[in-house]
């Protein structure tokens, strides 16, 4: 690492985009540790908090539900499958299928597998703030390439000028404890945002 590159990193700080105190609080959930079922059955026309209320009812005797999500469309109908979300893994989510055409008040619920893939952990963004914003963009990305392309692959460099800060698409088997490495260079907060369809894992 040449002296300019050090002087511009070493105050790097690793964020997501959500609160970062919030997320001190506790461990960061793996996909690997979450159970996933997609849920259908239900008239797209009604309101959004009945249909998420009603799943949450019938399926929490079959662990902890982390996230229910049935996403409202342009249209403001909803989208006519959603998903549940389980601590527990498929332990929790082999109960919910069990649960297959039974009456959620006044509809009958269609469960179907929706495990995570195997390799869903190595597949994150990491938003960084603390560079040296004097520096060129592609200085910037230079920078951030060589400091991170041991952590896996990179597929994407982005920097939101925004917000002083740079997003990171990166891939590769243990991804995520390679970049913790280096936040303990750096003695830095490291925090992670997943890629995926409507999930929340706050």
């Amino acid at each position: 690492m040449s002296p300019t590159e050090g002087s511009a990193t070493k105050e790097m700080s690793l964020l997501t985009l959500n609160e970062r105190e919030a997320a001190k609080k506790k461990t960061r959930i793996r996909k690997r540790d979450i159970g996933r079922v997609r849920v259908m059955g239900y008239s797209i026309d009604l309101p959004q908090d009945d249909v998420v209320n009603a799943l949450r009812r019938n399926f929490s005797p079959c662990g902890e539900i982390t996230d229910v999500c049935v996403n409202v469309l342009s249209d403001n109908l909803l989208n006519h499958f959603g998903f549940i979300y389980f601590l527990g893994g498929e332990a929790s989510a082999d109960k919910a299928l069990k649960l297959s055409g039974t009456d959620v008040g006044g509809w009958n619920v269609i469960v179907e597998p929706y495990p995570f893939p195997e390799d869903a952990d190595w597949d994150l963004v990491v938003i960084v703030q603390g560079y040296d914003t004097c520096l060129g963009k592609r200085e910037i990305k230079k920078m951030l390439f060589d400091h991170f392309s041991s952590c896996g692959q990179i597929w994407h460099i982005e920097l939101r000028e925004s917000i002083d800060a740079a997003c990171l698409s990166l891939y590769g088997e243990g991804a995520e404890d390679k970049v913790n490495l280096l936040r303990m260079h750096f003695n830095s907060s490291v925090l992670f945002k997943q890629r995926d369809e409507g999930v929340s894992m706050s």
